[in-house]
């Protein structure tokens, strides 16, 4: 038996970046975006294969070879997504602290626009916004502060940054049914989550405020910041056990009468 789903989906939804608050009380499109609950892509296929019987050879042959079962589950979900938020600034005085980065839009970053796109945005960004890297904290203009006068972070983007992952998993079961009586049966079971052990990355964030370069002081250098997690990934899918988390096998016997 054999089963398989698949799934194309686009949800748009109401999606304030802090709690309630609108992203902006002025433009209302910074307000509603792809759910990031919803996945582009899924597809699951799972399937159940009883071998045939045996029906020639010896007595221990036929007991040996009779009563296996083969089952598994493939779960695959297309790339997780995300929104750019360059911070808490109000940008144009209208009381909503939620600075999107400009060009990008509620959960685009992986659905329609890509790191590379993302590190045009910003190179932009720093032009527009922010005072060079070298200025000091002091020395920043107000075209470069926001309504609160707040001064606007030149971003320095890692190396390598994404959205998020894809989450892939396979996991299979066997399994032994063994006959004593008419009534009476022993089942054996062997059970691999994620047998080909697919690191399926979460944790990803969309904040740039890590990735504000730390401006310099009358007597320090300035310097990038050494916990930018812009685009990284802090952890795994299920890491204690389970689908999709760490390889893991399980082993179990079952007698019914």
């Amino acid at each position: 038996m054999l089963t398989g789903a698949y799934a194309l989906q686009r949800y748009r939804t109401y999606a304030p970046l802090n709690g309630a608050t609108p992203n902006s009380f002025t433009d209302s499109a910074q307000n509603f975006g792809v759910s990031g609950a919803s996945p582009k892509q899924q597809f699951t296929f799972s399937g159940i294969w009883e071998l045939p019987k045996l029906t020639q050879g010896g007595r221990g042959l036929k007991a040996f070879a009779n009563g296996w079962q083969l089952s598994t589950l493939w779960q695959m979900t297309s790339r997780s997504i995300n929104t750019v938020q360059v911070g808490t600034f109000d940008t144009d005085g209208d009381g909503a602290f939620a600075f999107l980065l400009p060009g990008a839009q509620i959960n685009s970053f992986g659905r329609g626009q890509s790191a590379y796109d993302i590190s045009k945005l910003i190179d932009a960004y720093n032009t527009k916004y922010a005072a060079p890297q070298t200025a000091l904290l002091a020395q920043i203009d107000r075209a470069n502060r926001d309504s609160t006068g707040a001064a606007y972070p030149y971003i320095v983007l890692p190396d390598k940054f994404a959205s998020g992952d894809s989450f892939l998993t396979h996991d299979l079961r066997v399994t032994r049914t063994i006959s004593f009586k008419e009534k009476a049966k022993l089942t054996l079971i062997a059970e691999g989550f994620n047998i080909f052990n697919i690191a399926n990355l979460t944790g990803y964030t969309g904040s740039l405020a890590s990735a504000a370069y730390i401006r310099p002081t009358a007597t320090v250098a300035g310097r990038n910041n050494p916990n930018n997690l812009f685009g990284q990934p802090t952890s795994r899918v299920s890491p204690i056990f389970g689908t999709g988390g760490p390889r893991a096998f399980q082993f179990a016997a079952r007698l019914s009468f």
